[in-house]
């Protein structure tokens, strides 16, 4: 997965699974609290029961993870094929370890596959979760089809896959996903508005403005974080007062991420207090202070 694209996954709020395979790097450690800091990452599988299949399935599965060739690639295709034939066919563990490979290995021919679970109908078991694996690796690959997929998901589910199609949104880099994410930055459920802002961040679209300074005041903290870093990273010279707002937020990350933009704009707005974030009690922030001293220096 892409660097930036690895800063941004990481930035939203972790969706635990019950799956055979919970992979705590990558995409499934994606979905964690709003931080704009790399976080190392970690590998821990967890079998269960439910996960149990026919142990040639999981050895093509796990083949097809670990390098894809043309005999693995067309059996894991083939274990596809079956499971949305028949639903019941093989557990989800199976699928998302090789619906985690496409993207992982930016597996061409595997687009299809993506596309279809992340279409699933929302009211089979297990859908909500596979789609939004499937999302994930989709936005990693990209390529024809892949923003169209992921608009028609926005419009059409309302379920556990949604967070990830918003990060999804924002590994494309396609300016076309700024209204789709800017419609999900509005949305109920406060997950889905910190994954959308924190997306938006790879466009900066001047339209992404209005709806950022409304959430610097929304009741959840990683929310408020995910638009103060679109302020720091976007904005202009003329924002620094309403970054200079978010330095009195009871989040530590919120007050750290208006002093980077601060220093950034080099806005003197946050300037008077200064003084009380030298001595905050979040080390990163009065790292930050420290770092804007330079450009309050001669007030």
């Amino acid at each position: 997965m892409r660097d930036a694209a690895k800063e941004m996954l990481l930035s939203a709020g972790a969706i635990l699974i019950p799956t055979v395979l919970l992979w705590c790097s990558q995409w499934t450690t994606v979905l964690n609290a709003a931080s704009i800091a790399p976080v190392e990452q970690q590998t821990e599988q967890i079998t269960i029961r439910d996960d149990e299949d026919d142990p040639e399935v999981w050895a093509t599965a796990n083949s097809f993870e670990r390098a894809p060739t043309p005999e693995n690639t067309r059996q894991a295709f083939r274990i596809l094929d079956e499971k949305l034939g028949d639903w019941a066919a093989h557990p989800a563990g199976v699928i998302t370890t090789i619906l985690h490979a496409i993207g992982d290995h930016r597996v061409q021919g595997g687009r299809q596959y993506l596309i279809r679970f992340l279409l699933t109908d929302p009211g089979k078991s297990s859908s909500g979760y596979l789609a939004s694996i499937a999302a994930l690796a989709l936005g990693d690959l990209g390529g024809q089809g892949a923003l169209e997929a992921l608009q028609k998901a926005v419009a059409q589910r309302a379920d556990e896959a949604i967070p990830s199609v918003a990060v999804a949104l924002g590994m494309l880099k396609e300016p076309g996903a700024v209204p789709a994410l800017e419609a999900l930055a509005q949305y109920p459920d406060a997950s889905v508005r910190r994954r959308a802002l924190s997306a938006l961040e790879n466009y900066c679209a001047p339209t992404t403005r209005v709806l950022t300074l409304h959430a610097l005041s929304d009741d959840d903290a990683g929310v408020r974080n995910a638009a103060t870093w679109w302020l720091a990273a976007c904005g202009t010279y003329q924002d620094g007062s309403y970054l200079a707002q978010q330095l009195t937020d009871s989040e530590p990350l919120v007050r750290s991420n208006a002093l980077k933009g601060l220093t950034r704009l080099k806005s003197r707005a946050g300037c008077t207090s200064l003084r009380r974030l030298l001595v905050d009690e979040s080390l990163t922030v009065r790292e930050g202070a420290e770092a804007y001293k330079a450009v309050c220096k001669d007030t």
